[in-house]
């Protein structure tokens, strides 16, 4: 791997000096840059590997709980809810340990 970093980097140094020497020099036709460019996106490799085909992740009907957030339902109103249930989960568990200490 080191002669390909060694190449690429006489290869940038020679694209600055063109650049240096003409101004006018458009990086954008370099062949140089380019390839440098292609081992930088592709991780050193020079080719990019085919991306996995998306992921269907779907669950079978009626497997999801009641209580379980829905993304398709607003987030603020589903954790009010929760925040509720919580709540009078508590009082009733606050209370229930007052009656039975009296």
């Amino acid at each position: 791997i080191l002669p390909l970093i060694k190449a690429a980097r006489a290869a940038w140094f020679n694209v600055l000096e063109q650049k240096l020497e003409d101004v006018r020099y458009d990086l954008q036709s370099s062949k140089e840059l380019k390839a440098c460019i292609q081992l930088l996106r592709t991780n050193g490799l020079g080719y990019r590997r085919h991306s996995p085909p998306p992921m269907q992740r779907q669950r079978p009907k009626g497997t999801r709980k009641e209580d379980e957030f829905n993304e398709w339902q607003d987030e603020n109103s589903y954790l009010m809810r929760r925040d509720q249930e919580n709540n009078d989960r508590m009082k009733s568990a606050w209370n229930a340990a007052k009656q039975s200490a009296t």
